[in-house]
């Protein structure tokens, strides 16, 4: 799947968030949303790598919130859900590469890890 732009990006989101009918998960998710446009209108090159590991924590956090919602097996509250979605997510792409075998991810030369 190729994603062209941040309107693509946030249509997959927007339709889960919509589902939802947690004020607080709305407001949070709006937050991120918020805070993704202005990071990638602010781009420049002075400042692109660390605004790449910010895009990649901040998709971190989404990735976090829409799996938790989907699928809240441990029925965990509102809180919950975006308290793990704020302390998981600058580690969330090395744990799944972990997850998938691969242990030594600092042998790795990738955005991925910034």
């Amino acid at each position: 799947m190729s994603i062209h732009s941040v309107i693509e990006y946030f249509h997959f989101f927007d339709e889960s968030i919509e589902k939802q009918t947690s004020i607080k998960i709305q407001e949070y998710y709006e937050g991120i949303k918020k805070e993704f446009t202005c990071l990638i209108q602010s781009i420049s090159s002075a400042n692109a790598l660390p605004s790449i590991k910010e895009l990649m924590i901040l998709d971190a956090k989404l990735q976090i919130l829409s799996s938790l919602m989907e699928d809240n097996i441990f029925k965990l509250s509102e809180q919950e859900i975006i308290r793990l979605s704020e302390i998981d997510s600058a580690s969330y792409y090395e744990e799944i590469f972990k997850l998938d075998g691969m242990t030594h991810t600092n042998d790795y030369h990738s955005l991925l890890f910034l």
